[in-house]
């Protein structure tokens, strides 16, 4: 059945239940320990492992301390890349399958608000987890077992891994409006996130297009290697999450439901 639009309801009409929602009533406590558990093994967990080591088995390397720094922060990025696409990827299609978006958009709710929740919802999520929480995890982990850092440095490479966060959730959201087939929600996502590995050795410049190091850059201009571009970098970031949520409003306003 298709449920016309009314065009009466404000575009945040609903938003806040929607969130709640998304968060609380359709994630429940399993998933977020699930959740947690797999993002500290693989990102603070590696930094802690690497630390804790012999100096002597890593030191051909480099100092210890900053492997363990920058292996932080490109895990998390190259885990965001990966796991965010197939995590969310049934974010709009599962509940339009099964008729829970009709139903939503029954009540008082608008269709802008329900993207928006999705949106904000899931990226909350992993800005907690990912970016928040192993973010002062691995900020014991450095004080602790690492040595003297530049604090102001870490939390900008942590805004960037939320930057990134944002990126690939609002990119996987605005594929779900696009398409009703999740698997190709998912394959368009990893395809963008492994051809842009690849083609970046050869064309080093796409990496201005997908930020997937992003991160990565922020983690080294802490530890005092030369960045150039990060800014360029940072704008087209920042510029193509708003085309991705304008792409993801559009389409699902025209959707049938």
């Amino acid at each position: 059945m298709t449920i016309e639009r009314t065009n009466t309801e404000l575009w945040y009409s609903g938003l806040g239940n929607l969130i709640h929602r998304d968060l609380f009533l359709e994630r429940g406590g399993k998933f977020w320990i699930q959740q947690t558990s797999i993002w500290t093994l693989m990102t603070s967990g590696i930094a802690m492992l690497l630390l804790m080591l012999p100096e002597e088995i890593i030191s051909q390397a480099g100092p210890r301390f900053e492997i363990a720094y920058a292996m932080f922060f490109f895990t998390t990025s190259f885990i965001v890349s990966l796991f965010l696409p197939v995590i969310l990827q049934g974010a709009i299609i599962d509940e339009a399958e099964r008729g829970v978006t009709s139903w939503i958009l029954s009540k008082p709710v608008s269709r802008s608000a329900y993207i928006m929740g999705k949106l904000l919802a899931s990226s909350l999520i992993f800005v907690l987890i990912t970016a928040l929480l192993q973010g002062f995890l691995s900020f014991i982990l450095f004080t602790t077992l690492g040595g003297p850092f530049d604090t102001i440095a870490f939390i900008s490479a942590i805004g960037l891994v939320i930057i990134l966060i944002l990126y690939f959730t609002s990119l996987v959201i605005m594929l779900g409006t696009l398409t009703d087939n999740r698997s190709v929600v998912m394959a368009t996502a990893l395809a963008i996130t492994l051809g842009t590995q690849i083609m970046a050795n050869f064309v080093p410049q796409i990496l201005f297009v997908v930020p997937l190091q992003l991160p990565v850059i922020g983690a080294s201009i802490a530890l005092g290697a030369p960045a150039l571009g990060i800014e360029i970098m940072f704008l087209s970031t920042i510029l193509q999450i708003g085309i991705f949520v304008m792409i993801a409003l559009w389409s699902f306003g025209k959707k049938e439901i």
